[in-house]
């Protein structure tokens, strides 16, 4: 199944994330998690090793990432996702290296683009992630159906998963 964030290239991401680079934070997290696995039992290495496969990031291509090594996706691999891409995000935002730009007018501008790119995503196979002002939303999906769609708010918690495609974009639509 396709991973990739929703973002055309790293050009894009900079756009989205002013004075930010979620890409550098990524990596330094995974950096760190696989410095600190030489303890950990098999079942967390592996996991461990199944989440940095797929943040294997490629900008040369226009892709964010590549993923040839899950041919199947799990709810495991995207509870382990979304919990790199939390670790990452809250570590751009305590540096303060985040999108700054937060008025109404550009935060309405970020939610129609990320409208559109659902819509797009609806005729793909992916499991997406899309960072849309202080939220963070996962989208998960199976052919032409979506099975899962995590929303993370602004402190970085948990806060609803939504399950059904409607809800998905009428929840965007109330942040």
């Amino acid at each position: 199944m396709p991973l990739r964030m929703f973002f055309k290239d790293y050009d894009d991401m900079e756009r989205r994330i002013i004075n930010g680079n979620l890409y550098q934070c990524v990596k330094l997290y995974l950096i760190k998690i696989l410095n600190e696995e030489k303890g950990a039992v098999y079942e967390e290495k592996l996991n461990t090793r199944r989440a940095i496969h797929c943040f294997e990031f490629q900008f040369d291509d226009g892709m964010i990432l590549n993923d040839e090594r899950l041919e199947e996706s799990s709810e495991d691999d995207a509870r382990i996702l979304r919990h790199i891409i939390m670790q990452a995000y809250e570590g751009a935002k305590q540096e303060m290296r985040y999108a700054k730009d937060d008025t109404p007018q550009t935060i309405k501008q970020m939610q129609r683009e990320l409208l559109q790119e659902i819509q797009e995503a609806d005729k793909s196979k992916d499991i997406r992630v899309a960072l849309c002002s202080d939220s963070i939303f996962m989208l998960i999906t199976n052919k032409r159906h979506y099975v899962g769609a995590y929303r993370i708010d602004e402190n970085m918690k948990y806060k609803q998963r939504i399950k059904v495609y409607d809800d998905m974009l009428s929840a965007i639509r109330r942040v």
